[in-house]
């Protein structure tokens, strides 16, 4: 470990850098699909780069494996940074396996070459996750953002570029990983070692530890991604990826809520955790209303703002043939915040040390939503209506959502009966 000092930053001004480089990140990265379907030649590339993003998402999903929480977590600190670094390293090769499978049951061949460079660049930007828990333990999360921008102004630039001179989705797509890698090893991992040895540690022992631990958490939340993933996918492969590629230009930039929702609920992860310690209920209630409060308000203010402009904007960035479609926006605006508040029940079951309800709340989720897009998507009807991706992503979430709530009211007023017990 290095002792070397730098200024730690309050929480205050850690959330501000916080939301400030994963904002600019996620703009830039919702702006390479504005991109796909301006610069390219053809409205299916679209739909080919929301299949890779699909596929992408899951395979993130897997080399994450939920270890952020269990990282920032004072209720885990026997582990190190080099045990973290090795179970990323090795978590990276499960998903490289999982997906290679999942790909030749539910992926076109035609799509393979894009989707295999896109978990590429996922498998960068995933990697650099765990040092940029290095830097919210120590309270610098002005170095995460940094690299956010610079990698999200990197990646857009190097997207544009390799576009506009090839109209090649691949090579794009491959820039993208190319610059996100160079980012990482140039400016992430010098700036860790200020912190700590930058050095993977296979600890057999450790990594298994780490990996029942995280084990729980990762099934659900790969379930949780996988509703939206699965759903999307399903409806591509029975209307083509020319109707996708509508559907997914307009909802893309409604992830801005799910990342919104993350940013509230993140920098709190450490205190919900002690407050759940320190049997502090009433505190945990007020956070879990302030919570849903802010994303009802938020995601309500959005979605009416869509029902207005929504037309005449997504024509202005896309163009007439996708702005006729912005009567997809207000529901997927809805179907994103539920996303976003899925993730959150998952997290909070991690910090109360009941992972598995959040395991049993996805699983629920993602096998409502299998069935209702087998049955749905049969019909010829829907291919020109792809609002019914956003109907199933809320129903299959709100069920997720309404088990996991009452499971937390549930632990609350135990623990809340616990805690009279043991002062009685």
């Amino acid at each position: 470990m290095s002792n070397r000092k730098t200024k730690e930053l309050s929480v205050e001004q850690s959330l501000v850098w916080n939301s400030v480089g994963s904002m600019a990140y996620l703009i830039c990265n919702w702006l390479i699909t504005v991109l796909v379907v301006t610069l390219g030649s053809d409205i299916s590339m679209s739909g080919s780069l929301a299949v890779a993003m699909s596929v992408g998402n899951i395979f993130a999903t897997i080399v994450l494996l939920r270890a952020r929480p269990v990282q920032v977590s004072e209720s885990y600190s026997d582990f190190t940074t080099g045990n973290f670094i090795a179970h990323r390293i090795v978590a990276t090769i499960l998903a490289c396996v999982i997906c290679f499978f999942y790909c030749l049951v539910s992926v076109a061949f035609n799509d393979w070459a894009v989707v295999a460079v896109y978990c590429l660049f996922k498998a960068g930007d995933s990697f650099v996750d765990v040092l940029h828990g290095v830097d919210q333990v120590n309270n610098r999360l002005d170095i995460a953002a940094i690299s956010q921008i610079v990698r999200g102004v990197g990646v857009l630039v190097s997207f544009s570029l390799c576009l506009l001179l090839f109209d090649n989705l691949v090579i794009a797509v491959a820039s993208m990983a190319f610059v996100t890698i160079a980012v990482v090893l140039i400016y992430d991992f010098r700036m860790t070692k200020r912190f700590c040895a930058v050095i993977p540690d296979f600890d057999f022992t450790s990594l298994i530890k780490l990996s029942r631990i995280c084990f729980p958490g990762f099934v659900a939340s790969l379930a949780c991604t996988a509703v939206v993933s699965v759903t999307r996918q399903f409806y591509g492969l029975s209307y083509g990826n020319e109707a996708l590629g509508f559907y997914a230009a307009v909802a893309t930039p409604t992830a801005v809520i799910q990342a919104l929702v993350s940013y509230l609920y993140a920098p709190l992860l450490g205190p919900i955790s002690a407050m759940w310690r320190e049997n502090e209920t009433h505190r945990l209630r007020l956070v879990f209303i302030k919570m849903l409060v802010s994303v009802f308000v938020l995601t309500a203010m959005c979605a009416m703002a869509s029902a207005f402009i929504g037309e005449p904007v997504l024509t202005a960035i896309y163009g007439k043939e996708v702005g006729l479609h912005s009567d997809y926006l207000p529901l997927a605006l809805v179907a994103t915040a539920f996303t976003g508040l899925n993730f959150f029940t998952i997290d909070v079951f991690i910090a109360f040390g009941k992972p598995i309800i959040g395991t049993i709340s996805g699983a629920a989720s993602l096998a409502l939503a299998v069935f209702l897009s087998r049955y749905c998507f049969v019909n010829p009807v829907f291919a020109s209506d792809a609002n019914v991706i956003n109907i199933i992503i809320l129903v299959a979430y709100g069920f997720g959502l309404l088990f996991s709530f009452l499971c937390i009211i549930n632990l609350l007023n135990r623990k809340a009966k616990q805690s009279v017990t043991s002062e009685l």
